[in-house]
């Protein structure tokens, strides 16, 4: 299929920490983008404003400093933010 034909497309890059899913996924929105095809880039958790407040409690410290419950209900409101500030909003 030609890249000029699909529209709404939403892809994601999966890997452990360090994999290079930033890179790949930053080389990816530029050749969209300069071959006429609008592209967003972000990232999860964080990718607005509220989502990359949560990330830097997420991330930062030391590594179990959260209960898992509570480190997923992080990753959901992160998640949340980003979905409903980001994602939706860049449809309508």
């Amino acid at each position: 299929m030609k890249l000029d034909k699909l529209k709404g497309k939403f892809i994601t890059f999966e890997g452990v920490e360090g994999a290079g899913k930033s890179t790949q996924s930053r080389v990816l929105v530029d050749y969209l983008n300069n071959n006429g095809i609008e592209a967003v880039w972000t990232r999860e958790p964080g990718g607005v404003e509220g989502a990359e407040e949560i990330r830097k409690l997420i991330i930062s410290g030391s590594v179990n400093k959260w209960d898992s419950i509570t480190e997923l209900l992080l990753m959901y409101a992160s998640r949340r933010e980003h979905t409903e500030k980001k994602i939706i909003s860049s449809r309508t």
